[in-house]
Order: C-alpha cells, then structure tokens, then sequence
C-alpha cells in the first residue's frame, strides 16, 4: 500500500477500517480525530470514542507513533489499526476506567493518593502551560497529572488545569505539597548505563561491558528513572531518595536532563560541565523526541542543602561560599600585620617610658 500524504489522511483510512477488529460492544461506536495540546507545545493527533451513555471518559489514542513506522515501512497498516483497536478496547471497556474515573475525577478525595508531579521544558511550554498550575524550577516546568493506572500504550493520566484545581478546593501551594508527599512512594530505580545498556539488549553486564567498552577513566553515569519508565525525570525532586545516591556517589550529583522519562546522574567533578552540557545539546537536537525534550542545561543536586539548581547557579553558589573564608583569611591577616604594629608601639613605648624614668633618676641622682 502506498503511503500516507498525512497523519490526517492516516485517521481517515483507521476510521473506515477500526470496527471489523474491536468487540461487538463498540460496533455502534463512532469516533473523533483531533490534535491535541501536549507538554513543550507539541501537538499529537489522537482518536477517542465520542461519549454516549456507557463511555462517560474518552482518553486520546496517538497515531503519531503508528503513523511515522508505517511511512517507514517497519508497520503493516492493518496491523497498526488492529493494534490500536486493541488499545481503544482495552480502555474504553473498562469499567474502572468508565464508572470510577469518570465519576471520581473532579473529586479531590480520590485524585488526592494518585496525584504526582511531572516535569517538562519551560522554556518550550509557554502556550500548554497557561491554563495548569506549575512552578518553574531553572528552564524546567514542574506541573501535576493524576496517575489514573497503567494501560497497555503506557500510563494513563490526566494532567491537572486551573479548572480541576478549583474542583478540588486546594491552593497550588496545597497539591504541591500533595504531589511532593506521593512521590516519596512511587518507585525509583538508579542503575548504572552499563547496567541499563544490558538490560535493553538482553546481555549480561560483562557482554555489555566488551560491546560498548570498558568504563575506565570515563565518568561513570547512572540513570534514574522510575518502574514505568514513563514521566520518571521527576525522580530528581524526591531528596531523601537523591541524598541517598548522594551518599552513595561521594557528594553532590550532576544531574543531565536526558528527557522526561529519565535524567542521568554522575558525582560532581567527575565530568567538565562545558563539555557535559555539548553532549546534552547533541543528544536533546538528534536522539530526542520533541514531545519528551526536557532541557538543554546540566543542573547540580547539592546534597547539604538538598536542593536542584541549574549548574551556572550552584557555581556561583560555591564561589560565594569561599569568599566570606577567603576574606577571613584577609582580615586574620590584617589583624595579625595589626597585632603586630601594636605590640611594636608597645613595645616602644616602653622602652621610651623606661629611658624617661632613668633620665629622671640620674637627674635627681
């Protein structure tokens, strides 16, 4: 079959084929197409069943990633409908999703356990971010969704608008402090990239060492995402669990903002930040999806204060912290050149009190 011209084109061959591969259920189903708004102002065309009486919630099925393997020829057409047939079924029958969700959403009480934050490019989410509460931390946007469960295309969510957040009857300071206590529970997981390269090629640790090379003299990375591998960057706010890796690697971490789904880690000092922050900017320009762009910059964890900066801030940082020590060092020296011009005056007006009193006894004497 020849090509798609468009994703638009794309959805208009799944709608006229999508029904002969969902169940009897959704037979008289009908759908829509739309693009919508995502984090770093994106924009990915989805499908979703229209509401009727029994399909109360309708989340967005992508057709953006099915769409770029069939253009290259990695995805049978068909296959690709049927497959999004499945993820239509699977979420869209589901009555936790239908009769819970949709009943619950706008109730704080059952979002409150299930609402984390998750962290996006500032800088590239001006328009996305107009309408939901966030806070900007360097060039990084921190903004909230409610985790809604696991789906077989991923993690199924609902990102928090000033709307929701009037629903609830919270300040942005309260869900803040909310989404900061929850995820203290989600699960992280830190691996080295040795560790991780091993993992994805279905090697063990010593074949992965001999393909991709021996780590000595090189920085050793560490990657920390969380069990899902889904919004995992987020794991870099949690600092009970980034002062123990702290302990662990000797100090204070960089931090390289990989993507959204995960940062890599290494100890402080054990790369140059210039050069640190190039392979960031390669990598973000030819290995990252725009829609998972996180950031351009190397940010610093500094352990004693736990705190997450961007580098250039935690330098300065630094610098200002050596000078007051710096100037201790001055001013000790000052006052022992001081010290000294005094005890010599002293010492000389003494020796002059005492030539004074002599002169005075031989003139009596």
């Amino acid at each position: 079959m020849d090509r798609f011209k468009n994703i638009e084109d794309f959805g208009e061959f799944v709608a006229e084929n999508i029904k002969q591969f969902l169940p009897e259920q959704m037979e008289d189903a009908s759908f829509k197409f739309q693009y919508v708004n995502k984090n770093n102002d994106t924009k990915q065309y989805g499908i979703s069943v229209a509401a009727t009486d029994s399909v109360r919630i309708s989340p967005n099925v992508y057709l953006d990633n099915a769409y770029e393997k069939i253009q290259n020829d990695s995805l049978d057409v068909l296959q690709a409908v049927r497959e999004l047939a499945q993820v239509l079924s699977e979420n869209y029958l589901n009555p936790q999703v239908q009769e819970h969700v949709a009943d619950n959403l706008t109730d704080f009480s059952f979002a409150k356990d299930k609402i984390l934050p998750k962290l996006i490019s500032a800088e590239r989410s001006s328009e996305y971010l107009v309408d939901k509460p966030h806070e900007i931390i360097g060039d990084i946007a921190k903004v909230y969704v409610v985790n809604l469960g696991e789906a077989s295309d991923g993690r199924m969510s609902c990102t928090i608008t000033n709307d929701l957040l009037k629903c609830y009857g919270i300040s942005q300071a309260e869900l803040d402090i909310v989404a900061m206590d929850n995820l203290t529970n989600e699960k992280y997981v830190c691996k080295s990239m040795h560790t991780v390269l091993a993992e994805m090629m279905h090697m063990t640790l010593e074949e992965a060492s001999l393909m991709f090379g021996p780590m000595e003299g090189q920085p050793q990375m560490y990657v920390l995402t969380n069990e899902a591998m889904i919004n995992g960057a987020a794991g870099i706010l949690n600092t009970e669990y980034m002062d123990e890796i702290a302990g662990q690697l000797g100090g204070d971490l960089i931090v390289l903002p990989s993507s959204i789904h995960e940062t890599l880690l290494l100890p402080f000092g054990a790369g140059d930040i210039k050069e640190l922050n190039q392979i960031v900017n390669e990598v973000n320009a030819t290995q990252v999806a725009p829609n998972e762009f996180l950031s351009d910059s190397v940010y610093v964890y500094d352990s004693k204060d736990h705190e997450l900066m961007l580098s250039n801030n935690y330098l300065e940082k630094m610098s200002e912290k050596s000078a007051p020590a710096q100037n201790r060092e001055n001013n000790n020296s000052l006052v022992g050149n001081l010290n000294s011009k005094v005890a010599e005056a002293n010492q000389k007006a003494s020796n002059d009190t005492g030539r004074a009193a002599r002169t005075q006894e031989e003139a009596l004497g």
